[in-house]
């Protein structure tokens, strides 16, 4: 069974733990349920610049989650031997 909740979610995205330089900033409207783990999903396909470091939250509620930090894949034209690949969490509590 599927959920609605009230209060979206908010991602942030931005090239420093500040957050003054903003990058990408929305929000969800997740259907959250037991059977999806509670996960929401955004794509940030096409969105951020390749090869740079990002820093990430969420904010649920006015709450803020922990800051993470990321990078984005290399230029297409460059071989890549090999990446590291998160899978990013937040629990709402």
């Amino acid at each position: 069974m599927f959920t609605r909740t009230k209060e979206s979610f908010k991602y942030q995205v931005c090239h420093t733990d500040k957050f003054d330089e903003g990058v990408l900033e929305g929000e969800i409207q997740a259907s959250l349920c037991e059977g999806r783990d509670y996960t929401v999903y955004v794509d940030f396909d096409d969105c951020l610049e390749r090869g740079n470091t990002y820093y990430y939250r969420f904010v649920y509620k006015g709450i803020f989650s922990k800051v993470g930090c990321c990078q984005s894949l290399r230029k297409h034209d460059v071989n890549v031997n090999k990446f590291r690949l998160a899978i990013l969490t937040f629990r709402v509590l």
